[in-house]
């Protein structure tokens, strides 16, 4: 068919017929027979491509010129004047940012996201030469945010950002580095799960985005397009296009992107969580960014996996590396009647989750800054 001949080319089922001239361009001829016997029909199909070295305006080599098809009772005859080879994803779904119909009705409202998840992504970039893992920890009501990256073997970075005190801290997890900023508002704005939004009266403030925006489903223009597929999961699949998204006022910058967001269709499990058995997990992310000075849109793909909404343990915002001197540590111990251990042994880690919330309150101090609780004793004592 037409479509297998456009996306792969000549098979080896095709006949090679010399070299021909299509409206003055130089090209190859293939064609093939076929027969169908329920209807007892014979056709033919030939189509044309440039020869090897051929420049053509779209700077593709080999590129199709015409396509014939014919019958006993037909002749067709397909010219192509303007041809782009692009990559549809088949397999994904993951179509061209221009698949985006504006004005069209959504026939289901996108999913709900929790105020608190934590997720791992395998990122390939556009060229698919390159793979990232990321790690994201997101709390709102604790108005903390975690990024851990690694891009390749010799860079492991991890990004703490404490809203709480409007500090950020940069820690090369590799080397054991550290550097602490005030929040950057010229971040990557760009990137999923940014926590940042700045300010749109005053670009020296920041605040952090809430989970609907972390999303970017705070968009009205998110649509529903149809089920899918993401490794072989069943999805349901929303997409949008959006311009100039969340972009600091005054920035110049100027862009158009396409989100399409891939949710499990069926409800999931996970050996190790009981957080999520009832509602869609996201899958997979699909994102198409054109910048006013690219040609072409570049493609990020984000393979998603164990979505949590468990709470975080005390040390998931540890940023002690950023406090190695003896001076900048303070050791505090509280010690507890008898009475009560073997009550809190049996429930050790909601004890130490009340327990680190209460001294935060007590103390006003950062969540940042209390990174590490211990108990000592038995249960009996």
């Amino acid at each position: 068919p037409l479509s297998a001949w456009l996306h792969d080319g000549p098979t080896s089922q095709a006949t090679y017929n010399g070299t021909a001239t299509i409206r003055g361009i130089p090209v190859n001829h293939w064609y093939f027979c076929n027969h169908v016997p329920n209807s007892n029909l014979t056709y033919q199909e030939d189509v044309y491509y440039t020869v090897p070295g051929y420049t053509a305006a779209s700077g593709l080599d080999q590129q199709p010129v015409r396509f014939e098809g014919r019958g006993k009772y037909v002749h067709n005859i397909l010219d192509f004047f303007q041809w782009e080879r692009l990559d549809l994803r088949r397999d994904k779904d993951a179509f061209a940012v221009d698949i985006y119909c504006h004005g069209r009705v959504g026939t289901r409202a996108v999913p709900d996201v929790p105020d608190r998840f934590s997720l791992q992504a395998e990122l390939m970039g556009g060229d698919k030469r390159n793979m990232s893992l990321l790690q994201v920890f997101y709390d709102r009501s604790q108005q903390m945010y975690r990024l851990d990256g690694r891009l390749s073997a010799d860079q492991s970075d991890r990004v703490v950002i404490d809203f709480n005190t409007g500090l950020q801290y940069n820690m090369d997890a590799k080397h054991g580095s550290c550097s602490v900023t005030p929040i950057r508002a010229d971040g990557d704005m760009d990137a999923p799960w940014h926590p940042v939004d700045v300010g749109t009266d005053d670009s020296t403030k920041v605040r952090m985005k809430s989970p609907v925006e972390m999303f970017h489903f705070d968009d009205k223009g998110f649509m529903y397009a149809g089920e899918s597929n993401d490794r072989d999961i069943p999805t349901d699949l929303w997409v949008s296009r959006e311009f100039n998204y969340h972009v600091p006022p005054g920035s110049g910058r100027n862009s158009t992107e396409g989100w399409h967001w891939h949710f499990s269709k069926f409800n999931l499990t996970s050996p190790d969580s009981t957080s999520f058995p009832s509602k869609p997990v996201p899958v997979a992310l699909v994102v198409f960014r054109r910048k006013w000075h690219e040609f072409r849109p570049t493609e990020q793909v984000f393979h998603i996996f164990n979505f949590k909404t468990e709470p975080f343990s005390s040390t998931t915002f540890d940023v002690s590396v950023c406090f190695k001197g003896a001076s900048m540590k303070q050791v505090l111990y509280i010690k507890m009647t008898t009475g009560h251990s073997a009550l809190v042994h049996a429930n050790e880690e909601e004890f130490k989750a009340a327990f680190h919330q209460a001294v935060l309150q007590a103390t006003g101090l950062s969540r940042t800054r209390i990174p590490h609780l211990s108990l000592h004793g038995g249960s009996t004592g």
